[in-house]
């Protein structure tokens, strides 16, 4: 019955460079499509507080990326999410979600390094943690530009809820994390396959 199988599928083999060089492409592939549906069908999908909360998808997806390859996998997998989400967005803030993202990943990519064992619950402690600190961010940097809500409001009316919403989505994310992703393995630049 293999024989039949593998006269079938002649090109079943796959190397081991093969799945390396997947498990590289994989995530950049997912920043594009979360990036697209993030400005796609994602603002269509607006929740209980007063100015709407939108789903930062992008978020807990840089944090699966980061728990699963390591600090420079997830800085650089939040600066690419970051990035492609200001393009493809309406907004004059280039560059603060990337860079909001970029320490987000960066920090969740320590997890990664401490070699303990992620499971989907701690995961959904880190994305939630992490969907609550973005809007704080924001808020901080329209502080400063002189336009922020005050601190009474942001949390309750922002923060909360998105803490929420990525708490909710981490699940599932983290599901298509261990699919796409495989095991943790923590991503350097010499470590790249060549």
């Amino acid at each position: 019955m293999s024989d039949a199988l593998e006269a079938l599928m002649p090109d079943h083999d796959v190397s081991a460079a093969e799945v390396k060089e997947r498990r590289v492409i994989a995530p950049a592939i997912w920043m594009l499509v979360v990036a697209i549906v993030i400005q796609s069908v994602l603002p269509a999908v607006s929740l209980w507080s007063a100015p709407p909360a939108v789903p930062d998808l992008m978020i807990v997806v840089v944090c699966a990326i980061a728990v699963k390859r390591g600090v420079l996998a997830g800085a650089l997998a939040g600066f690419t999410g970051g990035f492609l989400v200001e393009l493809l967005g309406p907004g004059g803030s280039l560059g603060v979600i990337a860079f909001g993202a970029v320490l987000i990943g960066a920090w969740c990519g320590r997890f990664a390094e401490s070699g303990g064992r992620m499971t989907w619950w701690m995961f959904t402690s880190i994305a939630a943690a992490a969907g609550g600190v973005v809007p704080l961010w924001f808020g901080l940097v329209d502080t400063l530009r002189g336009v922020g809500l005050p601190l009474d409001v942001l949390i309750p009316t922002i923060a909360v809820p998105h803490l929420t919403l990525a708490a909710i989505m981490a699940p599932l994310v983290w599901w298509v994390a261990r699919r796409l992703l495989g095991a943790p393995q923590v991503v350097e630049p010499g470590m790249m396959p060549r």
